[in-house]
């Protein structure tokens, strides 16, 4: 007799956070391959451009519904969040491995906590402060600036996590009365709108032979964020936030297989070090909101 397995909303919604985070550390890698023969704003223009067509296909019957939005303007401002930092981090992994810009984006749970203290009013404890300053210089470690490693590119990778907590912020306030399909759908025709305009001034033709990597480009990207959403409808953040790092497992299996980048020993530190206090504060966070 067959065995069955039935999981739990929960489970499920920690399987399928998982599945995003192979889909776009894959995307990744595919960005920094094409990025030698492209710019990074026409990639961009291929991850949102073909996301958008795939959304559509997938949400046509009810894109009128999905396409309102009581806040119009603060819609823009979230999608230009989330544009910026597509925009910095693909400059980042184009021009550093994949593990190192892959960690510094891991610091935005922990620039969340510092930005929803700011604009959302959240406590911000001592403990907290600590857990995120100690990320903060796990950052130091993997971008070494002032040594003979540092490369500016990694700088990139800092503004893309800066950028995409900002869009997490507007992202948690806008869901108190905003569905999160129409905000998802918003963002996504909004970035190919920008990318689409910006293009065409380093537009490079591509091949016939860079068609399938597009292709693929577009559905890891889309997929990506899909499952990653799905993911948040089925369990709580703070039951899914520490297996957003294995997303770290992958860049550096992508960035060794692929790219022959072997993470040294002080990335790793530093890597331990981000994934050491974004648990932390995940853990102070948990706890706080069970104490009420």
């Amino acid at each position: 007799m067959p065995l069955k397995f039935k999981f739990s909303p929960a489970q499920l919604g920690i399987v399928l956070v998982i599945a995003p985070a192979f889909f776009l550390t894959a995307m990744d890698a595919i960005v920094k391959f094409l990025s030698a023969d492209f710019s990074v704003i026409q990639l961009v223009w291929v991850r949102y451009f073909g996301q958008t067509v795939l959304v559509t296909v997938l949400f046509w019957q009810h894109l009128h519904m999905l396409a309102k939005t009581k806040h119009p303007l603060l819609q823009c401002i979230r999608s230009f969040c989330l544009f910026g930092g597509t925009m910095c981090f693909f400059v980042g992994i184009a021009n550093v491995d994949l593990i190192s810009a892959t960690t510094i984006l891991q610091t935005s749970p922990l620039m969340i906590a510092i930005l929803a203290h700011f604009m959302l009013s959240e406590r911000l404890g001592l403990q907290r402060v600590l857990g995120i300053s100690i990320g903060l210089i796990g950052t130091l470690v993997i971008i070494r600036p002032g040594t003979a490693v540092f490369s500016p590119y990694s700088l990139f990778s800092v503004g893309g996590a800066i950028f995409f907590s900002m869009f997490a912020i507007l992202t948690r306030y806008l869901s108190r009365d905003e569905d999160i399909w129409s905000s998802f759908l918003f963002t996504t025709v909004a970035g190919a709108v920008i990318s689409t305009i910006i293009v065409p001034f380093s537009w490079q033709m591509p091949t016939i032979s860079d068609l399938p990597w597009f292709a693929l480009l577009a559905c890891c990207a889309a997929i990506g964020h899909l499952l990653f959403l799905k993911a948040h409808f089925l369990a709580e953040a703070t039951v899914l936030a520490p297996f957003t790092y294995v997303a770290l497992i992958f860049a550096a299996a992508n960035g060794a297989v692929f790219f022959d980048n072997v993470p040294d020993i002080l990335t790793i530190i530093g890597a331990s070090i981000v994934v050491g206090s974004g648990l932390f504060v995940w853990h102070r966070e948990t706890k706080s909101r069970a104490a009420h």
